[in-house]
C-alpha cells in the first residue's frame, strides 16, 4: 500500500510539473507575440521613416487655377524625368527584383506595398497584386479590404485607373494610395460635401458622365464592393474609368480617351482637382480653356 501511495504522489507531482511547464511555455509564446507586435512599426511609421534612393520625386511648382469657384491645383514640371511609357519596359517593376527601397512590405500572400518611383507628392504608394493581373480587371472584395485598411493606417485616399484610356502607366493591377497630408488642400472638397448622398449622385460643375456615392461610417468590405458594383452597373463595360475612394465617398468617371486636347495626360488625380502639366506653355493653355473643359474633353459627355 505504501508503494502504491508513493507512486500516486510521484505521478501527481510529475503531472503538476508538466502542467506548470506547459503554462510557462504558453506564457512565453504569448509574450513573444506581444513583443513582436510592439517591436514592429506600424505602416505609417515605416513609410514616413523611409526615403529610398530609387524614388525620383518630380520637381514641380504648384499654381492655383480657379474655375467655377473651384481652386484646382496645377503642378508645372520644372525638369523632365524619363518616366517609361506604357509597354516600353522589358521587366515588370511590380515583381522581383525591385529597385533599392521600392518594396515596402508584403500584405498577406496576395499583395505588395511599393513606393511610386515617380511621385509628384510625398509618400505616394502602390498596392500591387502579388501575381500579375491585368489593370483592366474589376476590383474584388479583397482589393477593397486591403485598400481600405492601408488608407486607414496612412490617413489617405485611394484611386484606380482601369483600362487603356484611364491614364494608367503599368498594366500590372495596382491601386494607388496618397496620404491627405501630402496634399496642400482638396479642391473639390466643399462642392462634394454639399451634395453628399448614400445614393449615386452628381455635381453640377462636372458636365460629363460621372457617378458619386456616399460611404457610411465603418462600412464592411462587402458594402464598399457593393457600392463599386452599383456604380459599375451604370457604366458601359467597354469603357475605361477612373475610380477614387475616400473615407466618405466613391467616384467613378468613365473615360473616352487618355489625352485631353491631344496634349494632357489625365488620370484619376485630375478628377480630384490635381493636374500635372509639362511646361508653362501648357499651363497658359490650361488657364485659357479652364480645368473643367480639360476634364470634360477626356471624359464621356452627357
Amino acid at each position: 500500500m505504501d508503494l502504491l501511495a508513493n507512486f500516486r504522489k510521484w505521478k501527481y507531482h510529475v503531472l503538476a510539473t508538466l502542467a506548470s511547464i506547459s503554462a510557462i511555455a504558453a506564457s512565453y509564446l504569448a509574450l513573444r507575440k506581444i513583443i513582436r507586435r510592439r517591436s514592429r512599426k506600424n505602416l505609417r511609421e515605416v513609410i514616413y521613416s523611409l526615403n529610398p534612393p530609387s524614388v525620383l520625386k518630380l520637381k514641380v511648382k504648384d499654381e492655383k487655377v480657379i474655375d467655377q469657384d473651384i481652386p484646382f491645383i496645377v503642378s508645372v514640371k520644372l525638369e523632365e524625368h524619363k518616366k517609361p511609357a506604357r509597354n516600353s519596359q522589358k521587366t515588370n517593376p511590380f515583381l522581383y527584383p525591385f529597385e533599392e527601397g521600392i518594396h515596402i512590405r508584403n500584405i498577406g500572400q496576395s499583395y505588395r506595398l511599393l513606393f511610386n518611383k515617380f511621385p509628384v507628392v510625398d509618400k505616394h504608394v502602390l498596392i500591387a497584386t502579388y501575381q500579375f493581373e491585368k489593370q483592366e480587371e474589376p476590383l474584388t472584395v479583397k482589393d477593397f479590404r486591403v485598400a481600405w485598411e492601408v488608407c486607414k493606417e496612412l490617413r489617405a485616399f485611394a484611386f484606380y485607373n482601369s483600362g487603356p484610356a484611364s491614364g494608367y502607366s503599368q498594366e500590372h493591377k495596382h491601386i494607388q494610395v496618397i496620404p491627405w497630408s501630402s496634399l496642400p488642400n482638396f479642391p473639390l472638397g466643399k462642392v462634394i460635401e454639399e451634395n453628399l448622398s448614400e445614393r449615386p449622385f452628381a455635381i453640377s460643375c462636372f458636365h460629363f458622365k460621372h457617378f458619386y456615392h456616399g460611404i457610411p461610417k465603418n462600412p464592411t468590405y462587402e458594402h464598399l464592393h457593393g457600392i463599386y458594383k452599383k456604380l459599375m452597373n451604370l457604366l458601359n463595360p467597354s469603357h475605361s474609368y477612373n475610380l477614387i475612394l475616400t473615407e466618405k465617398w466613391m467616384l467613378l468617371v468613365p473615360r473616352e480617351k487618355e489625352r485631353s486636347f491631344n496634349r494632357f495626360d489625365l488620370n484619376a488625380m485630375a478628377y480630384m482637382g490635381f493636374m500635372l502639366v509639362k511646361s508653362n506653355e501648357e499651363l497658359e493653355f490650361l488657364k485659357k480653356i479652364g480645368p473643367l473643359a480639360l476634364l470634360r474633353d477626356a471624359a464621356i459627355n452627357n
